[in-house]
């Protein structure tokens, strides 16, 4: 059953909206890999600062990779630095 829902989530990463079914990705066993994860957060910040905030403060930390992520973020200020929701999220993480 693992090794299936895996799979499943796996096949995931090459649809075109991530967002879409962000919100059922499993945040305990079975986890993803990290690059799942980050893929998806990834998006979201592309594309709607809030939802990206959303799931930092829903999703646990050991999900994705923390540095790839705060990097990804201060790419982002260094086009806006001034946004509020980006200052937010990167205090978080």
């Amino acid at each position: 059953m693992l090794g299936v829902t895996r799979m499943l989530f796996g096949i995931f990463t090459y649809l075109p909206d991530q967002q879409a079914i962000s919100r059922y990705l499993p945040r305990r066993d079975p986890v993803l890999k990290p690059l799942i994860y980050e893929m998806v957060l990834h998006e979201f910040l592309e594309s709607d600062y809030e939802g990206f905030a959303t799931l930092i403060k829903e999703w646990p930390g050991d999900l994705y990779n923390n540095t790839i992520i705060v990097q990804a973020v201060v790419d982002h200020l260094k086009k806006d630095p001034q946004n509020r929701t980006l200052l937010r999220t990167l205090a978080e993480l």
